[in-house]
């Protein structure tokens, strides 16, 4: 990076929080002293704002919380809400008539600010992560049933498959439905079944980064960002610097600079190795 960094935005599960779900006193203190630099601290999750208020409290030091891979943008600590999108009901309905048909297992999110709230629809063969991730959350779901209709605006689609049959179903669903932004990622549940999660067009983590350095007036050349898995890879391809943590696959090792494991804090030697090298 030939100028200096103004903004970081790191992923949180498996990047920021360890193992544990828990944000060491090295991550925490390196947050500090971001802050003390008047560097922006930007979070970046796949979880709901409910889900990630469960690790994060108000005294986490960071500025702004990317929630719901981009559905939303929340100032911190103020819990103010600066951005929002959803899908709308014809293709909420379109998205449903497709995925029953196909026979998959999948949960639509209803839209802001109740995006913790979903609507379940369940195969005989479903996997093991997606009953347990019905089990962890079960107070918020409802059993869809077999007709689509009527539902209304949604937040986004989560299809949970077991880890060969989840790769697979996400190539034929990214190439089935271009008009929408089709993601994998890793369950952070069992961390081994795919997760494919369907969204508006323009709804992702690096257009999130990109609205929020627009409104700071910055070149993606001043941003680092640090992640850990499929997810990430359009925001790390992004950002002036990246970097990816020990504990991301291995074909992402291959693509971007590694530091250590979420457990060995890896979060803050990125930063340092970033700030060291300007």
């Amino acid at each position: 990076m030939s100028t200096n960094l103004q903004m970081v935005i790191t992923d949180l599960d498996g990047t920021l929080l360890d193992s544990q779900n828990r944000l060491s006193a090295i991550n925490r203190q390196t947050l500090e002293e971001l802050g003390n630099r008047q560097i922006i601290r930007v979070v970046a999750t796949g979880r709901s704002r409910f889900a990630a208020r469960r690790v994060l409290d108000e005294d986490s030091p960071m500025d702004y919380l990317i929630f719901s891979s981009g559905i939303g943008i929340l100032k911190w600590p103020a819990q103010k809400l600066l951005f929002e999108q959803s899908l709308q009901a014809e293709q909420v309905e379109l998205l449903m008539t497709t995925l029953i048909r196909m026979r998959c297992d999948f949960m639509v999110h209803q839209p802001l600010p109740d995006n913790h709230c979903f609507a379940y629809y369940q195969t005989e063969n479903a996997c093991s992560d997606f009953c347990r991730r019905l089990q962890h959350y079960h107070e918020f779901a409802v059993e869809l049933g077999d007709s689509p209709a009527g539902f209304g605006n949604a937040s986004q689609f989560v299809i949970i498959a077991e880890a060969a049959k989840g790769v697979l179903l996400f190539e034929r669903l990214h190439a089935l439905l271009p008009e929408f932004n089709v993601i994998r990622t890793t369950s952070p549940l069992d961390q081994r079944s795919v997760w494919v999660e369907i969204f508006p067009k323009a709804v992702s983590k690096p257009d999130a980064a990109k609205w929020l350095a627009q409104q700071h007036q910055l070149p993606a050349s001043k941003v680092l960002a640090v992640g850990n898995d499929y997810n990430d890879l359009h925001l790390l391809q992004w950002a002036g610097r990246s970097y990816v943590v020990g504990n991301a696959p291995a074909e992402m090792q291959q693509d971007f600079d590694v530091v250590a494991s979420h457990d060995a804090h890896g979060f803050t030697e990125a930063v340092r190795h970033c700030l060291q090298g300007l």
